[in-house]
């Protein structure tokens, strides 16, 4: 894991917009930039997906590209094992509280950084010690559309489940993110993840001690 976060402290130095990946950025770079970087595609996953060979260390790379100019939209750095979420914030110089979190349809945790960075740390599972997986750096287009599916996600509501309490943790989050305080932040998400999936008891519980705490 040291090699991993020593590798990527080299090609994404803190301090840079690390949406810009090996010198390319989603949004403005093409395939011809991507290919003169990892050369051609080790397989072609779809029309606009394509798998990439690394210049150097373990892991893999992804990038899709939008389909009327070819212009890259997405770039994921997967690793090959898990790697921890402290190890990543300290390398990339990542904010220690997220924009956002959801859970995709793998039912895993992704968490994105916004501002300049456009960027998600995407987990081994729903539980962020588990570890990071990959890492993707996206066009701001893109994140713009991912930071509202996760603000907005279509929810499934069991009949018995915790509704009420998901509505109140989403008008919630608004007024933690204002207040600038990270664990507050980091707190209200987790309730809100919880009471997304269902998961009404755990919700709950978080949400006594969360009132308590921020009164």
């Amino acid at each position: 894991m040291i090699t991993i976060v020593f590798w990527l402290l080299a090609i994404c130095p803190p301090g840079f917009g690390v949406s810009t990946y090996m010198g390319l950025q989603p949004g403005l770079s093409n395939r011809v930039d991507a290919e003169k970087v990892f050369g051609n595609p080790v397989q072609s996953l779809s029309a606009t997906l394509f798998e990439y060979k690394l210049p150097s260390g373990q892991g893999k790379i992804y990038i899709e590209y939008r389909s009327k100019d070819f212009v890259v939209d997405r770039i994921e750095r997967k690793f090959l094992k898990p790697v921890s979420r402290a190890a990543l914030i300290r390398s990339l110089n990542l904010p220690e509280s997220a924009e956002e979190k959801r859970l995709n349809k793998e039912g895993k945790l992704e968490e994105y950084f916004g501002d300049v960075l456009t960027l998600s740390l995407n987990y081994a599972s729903a539980q962020p010690d588990k570890g990071v997986i990959s890492i993707s750096y996206y066009s701001m287009q893109s994140f713009a559309g991912l930071l509202d599916k996760a603000r907005n996600p279509q929810v499934q509501f069991d009949p018995s489940a915790c509704r009420e309490l998901y509505f109140w943790a989403q008008t919630e989050r608004d007024v933690a993110k204002r207040s600038k305080n990270t664990v507050r932040h980091q707190a209200i998400l987790e309730i809100l993840i919880l009471s997304q999936r269902g998961e009404c008891e755990k919700a709950n519980s978080l949400t006594v001690t969360y009132k308590e705490r921020y009164k």
